[in-house]
């Protein structure tokens, strides 16, 4: 019990310093971000002569110039919508509320800067509201009739990977947020089990190991799914009063859960998720000479609370379940993994 303890304390230390560095970074860039404009504001106030001489030189000067240059400082840039869709947003920044959804292919303007500490964002107009797209969703139009009329020139693929070298050729080269990539893992941990034998409630800490895929389109297509096997080998302890050899079985835990992200940033994440979970034991004792082999499978609910960094292509993990299947109790695994 004091092991299992220790092991769930310590996942839920990891997810906690996680979080809390998370919160920090905006706070930090915040501060920079303040910082600059302060240094800003000190050299346009040293330049405010010099704007006054030119208007003076601009108010000398013919109006046609005048309305010329003003019309090319005005001219808006126009971007084309290259991803299935994108959302608008109200800030740069993906936990901010999105008030708009633009399929592939829409024109929009942008501005000529991007913002957004993580992502990063162009500002738009959508329906008379400013807002924000991610800059991985849109594309100068320019770069897109370009595209097109390369593409209507260049032959179509052929062979058996011609469907790949296409789907190849339009992946965006910049990286995607943490949250919408796909990615495996392999996990262990403890696992909390609770179990009625022959009429006698038994408690009993077990160690687990097994694998997660979590992402888009991993199960279903569309939603945040991470599916997981978790697997313990052997019988549990109190099965050998029942045997007069060591028995033997296994338990494995089966579940897809829908997540739901509290906090996303491009290489780090927290979230909660629910599902159901398929529990399953399969336990071989002896005795004398008869064997008995029981089987059980049982279909139940697991919460989840998962936490994630990204370093490059590799990730950490940290997961802590509570599964209801017949009996309640919970479950800590921490895991390495691979984005792909």
């Amino acid at each position: 019990m004091n092991r299992f303890r220790e092991t769930f304390l310590f996942l839920a230390f990891v997810m906690l310093a996680s979080l809390l560095a998370s919160w920090l970074e905006p706070v930090h860039a915040q501060t920079s971000s303040s910082r600059t404009s302060d240094r800003t504001l000190k050299s346009r106030s040293r330049n405010k002569p010099t704007e006054k001489s030119s208007e003076k030189s601009s108010a000398g000067s013919p109006s046609g110039s005048s309305n010329s240059s003003n019309k090319k400082n005005t001219k808006a840039r126009y971007f084309v919508v290259v991803a299935p869709e994108t959302y608008v947003y109200e800030k740069p920044d993906l936990d901010s509320k999105a008030f708009g959804l633009l399929p592939q292919g829409t024109r929009l303007p942008v501005s000529r800067g991007t913002r957004g500490e993580y992502a990063k964002f162009y500002r738009t107009r959508f329906k008379g509201k400013l807002g924000w797209v991610l800059t991985i969703d849109v594309k100068p139009e320019a770069v897109v009739r370009k595209a097109i009329e390369e593409s209507k020139s260049r032959p179509p693929p052929k062979g058996p990977f011609a469907a790949e070298q296409e789907a190849a050729a339009q992946e965006n080269d910049q990286k995607k947020p943490f949250i919408f990539s796909q990615s495996a893992s392999f996990v262990a941990g403890m696992s909390q089990f609770k179990e009625g034998v022959e009429g006698v409630s038994h408690d009993v800490q077990l160690p687990v190991y097994g694998i997660r895929v979590l992402g888009p389109d991993v199960i279903l297509s569309g939603p945040i799914v991470d599916f997981g096997l978790l697997l313990h080998y052997g019988a549990p302890s109190y099965y050998a009063q029942a045997s007069s050899t060591t028995p033997n079985g296994f338990l494995l835990w089966t579940e897809a859960l829908l997540m739901m992200p509290i906090r996303m940033r491009e290489t780090s994440w927290l979230g909660v998720g629910a599902g159901p979970v398929l529990a399953m034991s399969n336990i071989q004792t002896t005795r004398g000479l008869e064997t008995n082999d029981s089987f059980d499978a049982r279909i139940g609910v697991t919460l989840s609370f998962t936490g994630a960094i990204r370093f490059d292509e590799f990730l950490v993990r940290g997961d802590l379940r509570y599964v209801w299947a017949g009996e309640s109790y919970p479950q800590a695994t921490l895991g390495i993994g691979t984005v792909f």
